[in-house]
C-alpha cells in the first residue's frame, strides 16, 4: 500500500506532547487504525499515512525501501532499553546508541551515522513519563526488502505515539 507524506503547518497552541498526539489523531481519516507516524518540526509537521492529508502545504509519495538501494536516512528516535521491574532506561552511550539502532534496523546496513542527542522531553497525558530524543543521521543499503519495508512502515524504537520513530529515506543511488 502507497504511503504518503504530507507537510502541514504547525500549530502554535499545543502545549505538550500529549496535546500533540491527540491533534495528529484528529488529522488522519478513521484515525482509529494505527497506520500513520509522524514528526513534529519547528514548523511544521510531517504525517505518514496511507492516504494525503486535506490541509496539507505539500504532499509527496513516501520513499519506501528497494533491495540493493542506498539511502541517506533520518529518524528522531527515543532509544532506552526495557529493564524487568525497574522500566525502561535511556541509552546515553555513543557507541550503544550505534548498537541499538543496527538492531532496530532491519532489513538495512548502516553505513554511517551521525548522532546528535536532546534534553529528556515530559511525554504522557499527565507529564510523568519523558523521552530522551536522539536524532540519527546517515546513510544505510537495503539488504533484505521485506524487513526493511517492515522497519520503515511500523517506525523504530519506543514512543511512536508521540512522534518518535518515523524513519525518512532519501535515495543516493
Amino acid at each position: 500500500m502507497p504511503m504518503f507524506d504530507s507537510v502541514l503547518p504547525r500549530p502554535p497552541d499545543l502545549k505538550n506532547e500529549y496535546e500533540r498526539h491527540k491533534h495528529v489523531w484528529t488529522l488522519v481519516p478513521d484515525g482509529k487504525v494505527r497506520e500513520f507516524q509522524f514528526l513534529w518540526g519547528e514548523k511544521s509537521l510531517v504525517v505518514r499515512a496511507p492516504c494525503a492529508l486535506d490541509m496539507a502545504t505539500q504532499v509527496s509519495e513516501a520513499v519506501e525501501p528497494k533491495d540493493g538501494a542506498t539511502y541517506e536516512f533520518s529518524v528522531l528516535a527515543n532509544p532506552v532499553r526495557r529493564f524487568q521491574g525497574s522500566g525502561d532506561r535511556p541509552i546515553k552511550d555513543i557507541a550503544l546508541l550505534r548498537v541499538w539502532l543496527t538492531e532496530r534496523m532491519e532489513g538495512f546496513s548502516v553505513n554511517e551515522t551521525y548522532i546528535t542527542k536532546f534534553p529528556r522531553r515530559p511525554i504522557g497525558k499527565n507529564e510523568n513519563g519523558f523521552a530522551y530524543p536522539v536524532l540519527f543521521h546517515g546513510m544505510a543499503t537495503v539488504k533484505d526488502e521485506v524487513n526493511a519495508q517492515k522497519t520503515w512502515s511500523a517506525g523504530i524504537g519506543r514512543t511512536r505515539a508521540f512522534g518518535y520513530g518515523l524513519l525518512l529515506l532519501a535515495p543516493l543511488n
